[in-house]
């Protein structure tokens, strides 16, 4: 091979090496499920289009979420003392049971998985005495952890927070809520100006949450949330658009992805180094 050609081979490889480990890998991107038909769809972060994956059977999904460890995808459906906990095959929305929550009455709901697996759902009971839940996810049996203090709440997205609280979609306040998962004490994060609906998700996909909000008579949307400050922006309103007695994508998960590799600067530093140590070499070859 030519000098020249070996020299712009030896760069290239640099740069592809530097841009792989700055850009990192691919993130997961999201599914939602539709309350009135149990269609599962791919939802894009861009623009909230849909894209059609299969029927889950029409059983009022409340919760939708991954288990991060394995991949596993989990959602429970809305059936007052019938509630059951089931897994999902994200690639044909085939559903199988796993379990009865054995709850006296499930309602609305959201699910959220803690990276040590512990899973917590809502909504037991009603309005007045929303109730938080601990879900087995081998078995689907659920245990009540206490009611949702500070008023009436319908929880109907859930998401867990780093720093070990819950996040909670509340339409009753048309607010975020953190949630303590030991007491179920809750705090307002933040009153949000958009409508929240009487169906709705919490997801998280390693950069970004973004929380999806649909009823009858409100928004059909998605939006991206802070889930520290409670700040969010509209991405979108679902297309094609859905139609039911409550139109809406009543959970929302992200698969799982990779974390991107960002390197420090110093990192960088070496790479350039490595790299024109690697041309020296061939040079004087």
């Amino acid at each position: 091979m030519a000098k020249s050609n070996t020299v712009r081979l030896s760069v290239c490889v640099a740069i592809a090496l530097a841009v792989a480990l700055a850009g990192g890998g691919a993130h997961g991107g999201l599914l939602g499920v539709d309350w009135d038909t149990g269609n599962l769809y791919q939802v894009s972060t861009t623009d909230a289009s849909l894209t059609l994956i299969g029927d889950t059977g029409p059983s009022n999904l409340g919760g939708l979420e991954f288990r991060q460890s394995d991949g596993t995808l989990f959602a429970f459906n809305v059936a007052g003392s019938g509630s059951t906990l089931y897994t999902i095959d994200p690639s044909t929305a085939a559903k199988t049971a796993v379990g009865p929550l054995g709850l006296s009455s499930v309602f609305e709901g959201g699910l959220a998985i803690a990276p040590d697996g512990t899973a917590f759902g809502t909504n037991e009971g009603d309005d007045h005495t929303c109730t938080l839940f601990a879900v087995d996810l081998n078995t689907g049996a659920a245990t009540t952890i206490g009611v949702i203090d500070n008023g009436s709440h319908d929880i109907n997205g859930l998401a867990w927070r780093s720093d070990g609280l819950l996040v909670g979609l509340d339409r009753v306040t048309n607010a975020l809520l953190t949630i303590d998962p030991t007491t179920a004490a809750t705090t307002t994060l933040a009153v949000l100006t958009d409508t929240v609906g009487g169906v709705g998700g919490f997801a998280y996909d390693g950069l970004n949450y973004y929380y999806s909000t649909a009823c009858s008579t409100g928004s059909n949307s998605l939006y991206s949330v802070n889930i520290n400050t409670g700040a969010s922006s509209l991405i979108g309103s679902f297309s094609p658009t859905i139609s039911g007695s409550d139109i809406g994508i009543s959970g929302l998960a992200a698969t799982p992805g990779d974390e991107p590799i960002i390197p420090e600067p110093a990192t960088l530093s070496l790479l350039a180094l490595g790299g024109l140590l690697a041309l020296r070499r061939r040079r004087r070859r």
